[in-house]
């Protein structure tokens, strides 16, 4: 990304808050006190610094009751002249944007099934409700977001694209919700309210375009560069992005580097990271300078500045050089919420996710839910009992909606291999009271 947009980053030794060019040093995060810088959209409310031994050490933790923490890199600061606090007609809003027509997203099977990206247009009950006048907007910028991915992986010979949510018409489905007067004021109450609204799905990476004035960009990230399908940005819990007013409209997409942090790029141990989840090799959507120790490099022309990953070899790359970062490390390319014609992605891929829990005389069963694509799922099931007890006979299913389309039953361990079309399909485990046990599933990725 160029000096001309410039991003936020909280490090472990010193928080940074960049205004484009202009760095304000804080102290050790654990004692900060934050400082908004509203009209950058550099907002802290509802952030804290994350614990120590967590998935949000080194970053944020957004506020909530859900048992695991929500992570984020903070608040993306607007880029240089843009002040996010002034309302934009839609006229300004339109811009030079020209592509505004559902037929540019991709149509993608039943437009629903598996792991997607859902558009989602947010207003709170006390504002006005422009959602018939910006929902082809929203159209035309996710549109302009697809193209990047495309462009993106075509620089080197690959296939890329959003796996977005579409009607049975194959046209982009855009999410109309309203939030109560509160729930626009930061990121943190606009994902609590999401999820009390239903909007939970581990299976969707909700993209919010929130009409508001308070950020630039700001999104969830895990620090996790594992490469394989069960990486936690991958689909292990729902996941949020938002982009306010301000930024709605940019030349270079802002929701394509909010939804690029929320697919898990750039993470901390790539070979040009900042260590506040951007990188250092310009041209590209995610990177900048970051802090006052970061130096860029210009690697890529300037006319790279709207694509991803200068080089291919920091998140993105839909068929990474054998033994490179990228092919043993986190690679957004192999996200399942996005589509790949590489053979680093391809429907012969395979993933492995273990699950651990119990049974006892309050939960009887426990359930999983994975989605594979077309192909065979292996499970099998080992458990440990309590001493001084017969062994038990725990029953392992797997069932697509509804329907068991395989179960067995015995001693451990129990296996199953079931053909499956691709979807969601669920794992049940039920049994005798007070059993540990593990859950290993292999299965072909989508």
């Amino acid at each position: 990304m160029s000096t001309r947009l410039c991003f936020s980053l909280m490090a472990l030794s010193l928080l940074l808050l960049v205004a484009c060019g202009d760095l304000v040093d804080k102290p050790d995060p654990q004692t900060a006190v934050l400082e908004d810088h509203e009209d950058k959209g550099l907002v802290f409310h509802g952030l804290a610094p994350g614990e120590s031994g967590s998935l949000c050490e080194g970053m944020f933790a957004i506020q909530s009751e859900d048992e695991r923490p929500l992570c984020s890199h903070g608040p993306d600061p607007a880029p240089d002249g843009v002040d996010i606090t002034r309302p934009l007609s839609l006229s300004e809003l339109q811009g030079e944007l020209s592509v505004t027509a559902s037929s540019d997203i991709p149509c993608i099977g039943d437009g629903v099934s598996g792991n997607r990206v859902q558009a989602v247009y947010v207003v709170a009950s006390d504002k006005a409700d422009r959602f018939s006048e910006v929902e082809p907007l929203i159209e035309g910028w996710a549109a302009q977001v697809s193209q990047m991915f495309q462009d993106s992986a075509a620089q080197v010979g690959g296939e890329s694209d959003v796996r977005w949510v579409t009607d049975s018409a194959c046209d982009l489905d855009v999410l109309h919700v309203v939030v109560s007067p509160g729930g626009d004021d930061d990121f943190a109450s606009t994902v609590s309210e999401m999820k009390e609204l239903g909007h939970s799905s581990p299976e969707r990476k909700y993209l919010m375009w929130v009409d508001a004035r308070v950020y630039c960009g700001i999104a969830q990230i895990y620090g996790d560069d594992r490469p394989g399908q069960d990486n936690y940005n991958n689909g292990r819990t729902a996941m949020f992005a938002r982009v306010d007013e301000g930024c709605w409209n940019q030349t270079h997409s802002v929701a394509a580097h909010e939804l690029v942090h929320s697919l898990g790029g750039v993470q901390l141990s790539a070979p040009h990271a900042t260590g506040g989840y951007h990188c250092t090799d310009e041209y590209d959507r995610l990177c900048v300078r970051d802090g006052s120790d970061v130096v860029l490099t210009y690697d890529c022309p300037s006319g790279n500045e709207g694509m991803l990953d200068c080089n291919n070899d920091d998140y993105f790359h839909p068929n990474p050089p054998a033994n490179s970062y990228l092919d043993t490390h986190w690679n957004v390319a192999h996200s399942s919420f996005l589509t790949s014609g590489s053979s680093a992605y391809s429907s012969t891929s395979t993933a492995t996710v273990e699950f651990g829990s119990s049974l006892n005389e309050q939960n009887g069963s426990r359930s999983f839910t994975i989605t594979p694509g077309a192909g065979t799922v292996d499970a099998e099931l080992t458990f440990k009992w309590r001493r001084g007890v017969d062994a038990p006979i725990l029953t392992l299913e797997i069932l697509e909606g509804e329907t068991v389309i395989a179960g067995a039953t015995g001693g451990t361990p129990v296996s199953l291999s079931q053909e499956v079309a691709g979807g969601r399909i669920t794992l049940r485990v039920s049994g005798a009271d007070r059993t540990a046990f593990t859950l290993t599933v292999g299965y072909p990725t989508p």
